[in-house]
C-alpha cells in the first residue's frame, strides 16, 4: 500500500489542488491496541507530510471502535503535524 499511496501523493502534488479531503480509510484501524494504532497513524502521517497542500480527514464510522474513536478525537485536537483538520 505504501508504494501506491506514495505515488498518489506525488501525483496530487503535481496536480496542485487547493486542498485534499480524505473520504476513506487511510489506516487499517481494526485494533483496540493503542500502540498498534499509533504505529499505523505514524506511518500514514509520515507519508502525508509530503503533501504540498492541506489535508482534511473525515471520520469513517465503519472503523470506529471505542479506542480508535477516542484516539481519532485526541489526534484531531492535539495534532502538531499541521496536516489539516477533521471534518
Amino acid at each position: 500500500m505504501s508504494g501506491t499511496f506514495a505515488l498518489a501523493i506525488d501525483q496530487l502534488n503535481l496536480l496542485q489542488p487547493e486542498f485534499v479531503i480524505n473520504v476513506g480509510d487511510v489506516i487499517e484501524g481494526y485494533s483496540d491496541d493503542k500502540a498498534e494504532l499509533n504505529a499505523e497513524w505514524d506511518e500514514m502521517d509520515g507519508m502525508l507530510e509530503k503533501l504540498a497542500m492541506p489535508f482534511f480527514r473525515t471520520l469513517n464510522p465503519g472503523l470506529v471502535s471505542a479506542v480508535f474513536g477516542e484516539m481519532m478525537m485526541e489526534f484531531g485536537r492535539n495534532s502538531s503535524l499541521g496536516l489539516g483538520e477533521w471534518l
